[in-house]
């Protein structure tokens, strides 16, 4: 499967990690065909000054006007900490079946738990990617304990799973 994303930086610039993310999705089993697009504003009305963090669903609907305009998915990456109402956080969302998802590289930031190197950082954020991706596939989570489907709950969720589909997963795609 080849599958071609529009990355879109929201917020504050992240040049660095997008630029990584490209060639590590290249070699994702998405193998995708990527292309780093000029950084966008959050809209203010995700912003929620209660819990000092943005409504991630809001900035999907911003992306998915975006998405109008260009080809394939679109994947916003931000450094903005994201949430859902039910939530504490989210790592991403996906809108199920859509061209649209968005993660945030926020609490993926190893120095928020003690250390660690840039590598677990970029392994990190593309294993977040490669999930949502995946949702704008039409994948749902997964049970599997290494899928890269399955819910992360906490970095060291995603810290166990591998940024690979499982067999499973990885046949619904090829449906």
């Amino acid at each position: 499967m080849t599958l071609k994303v529009s990355i879109v930086p929201v917020g504050e610039p992240l040049q660095a990690t997008a630029e990584a993310l490209l060639s590590r999705l290249e070699e994702s089993d998405l193998r995708a065909d990527c292309t780093l697009c000029p950084r966008i504003s959050a809209a203010s009305e995700a912003y929620n000054p209660s819990r000092n963090q943005y409504w991630s669903t809001v900035l999907l609907y911003q992306l998915r006007v975006l998405a109008r305009e260009l080809d394939g998915k679109v994947l916003g990456m931000t450094e903005l900490d994201l949430y859902v109402p039910k939530l504490n956080f989210v790592f991403g969302e996906a809108l199920y079946h859509e061209n649209v998802a968005i993660i945030s590289t926020y609490r993926l930031r190893p120095i928020l738990y003690g250390g660690g190197s840039e590598e677990i950082f970029l392994t990190r954020v593309t294993k977040e990617a490669v999930h949502e991706l995946g949702h704008t596939l039409g994948l749902p989570h997964c049970a599997e304990r290494r899928c890269v489907m399955r819910f992360s709950n906490s970095v060291a969720d995603t810290d166990e799973k591998s940024e690979r589909f499982c067999e499973y997963c990885r046949k619904r795609l090829q449906v």
